[in-house]
């Protein structure tokens, strides 16, 4: 039998978890994989600002890449400002003379146009590769990127390989 003390708890308990799943700062729809506009960087989760309807929280995992800054766990990125990793190819792997890796992505036509046009207009603004509801590493647009042709230049030593094969099933 259950109290009437516990009753109170119990239901309370659904209201606060009725209400925190219904916050849309906390809703992560999974995102097509693709480079996204970050809008912000959050650190302190307690304090996320209400989002629009064309923005999206999601977690921030470098872990594809060189960049060891834990200032951020999450991004909010544009969800309509964003260019799809729909391939021509599978990604390419180079190592530099210095032994550092490269990857190398070539876009599929219809993104290739969507990626100059994106970067064109987001000049000296940051970007997320997202896979799925994750962002994997974070880069400043520094000049529009003509071509279809993409080059992912901070990579761990094993990371090009895994960022690899994760975006191999983006080839269209």
């Amino acid at each position: 039998m259950i109290s009437f003390k516990s009753f109170r708890f119990i239901g309370l308990f659904v209201i606060v978890f009725g209400y925190s799943c219904s916050n849309s700062k906390m809703t992560n729809h999974a995102l097509e994989d693709g480079i996204y506009l970050v809008k912000e960087f959050v650190s302190d989760t307690m304090n996320i600002r209400k989002l629009t309807s064309n923005e999206q929280l999601i977690n921030y995992n470098p872990k594809f890449t060189n960049d060891s800054s834990n200032d951020y766990s999450k991004l909010i990125v544009s969800t309509d400002q964003f260019v799809a990793l729909r391939l021509k190819r599978s990604p390419e792997t180079q190592t530099e003379p210095d032994n550092r890796k490269i990857l190398l992505l070539d876009f599929h036509d219809d993104q290739a146009k969507k990626l100059y046009e994106f970067t064109a207009n987001h000049i000296m603004q940051k970007v997320a590769i997202v896979i799925g509801t994750e962002g994997v590493s974070v880069h400043k647009i520094r000049t529009a990127i003509t071509g279809g042709k993409l080059q992912i230049t901070r990579c761990t030593d094993n990371g090009c390989e895994r960022l690899y094969y994760e975006l191999e099933h983006d080839v269209k």
